[in-house]
């Protein structure tokens, strides 16, 4: 398991190239967040990876939410840098 979560993480990473996230306002350390994020994802999907399409479809459920998360914070941090 931890391989994959690392698999996941080092992806994960690997995508967020491509439109970098801004960890600067964060007190955080960027390199613990990648895999922690990556446990919980696996977690919520190796509950149901054995359905079949249904594991599928949550799945995709999932990163739905938290694309649609990720736009709405973002829209809101744009409002508030906008109002300055």
């Amino acid at each position: 398991m931890n391989q994959l979560i690392q698999l996941i993480a080092d992806l994960a990473q690997e995508v967020n190239k491509e439109e970098p996230i801004d960890f600067g306002m964060m007190k955080i350390d960027e390199k613990e967040l990648w895999p922690l994020m990556a446990s919980e994802v696996v977690s919520k999907y190796s509950e149901h990876a054995f359905e079949g399409e249904l594991g599928a479809t949550i799945y995709m459920a999932t990163i739905t939410k938290l694309v649609v998360e990720n736009f709405v914070l973002n829209y809101k941090l744009l409002e508030m840098v906008n109002k300055k």
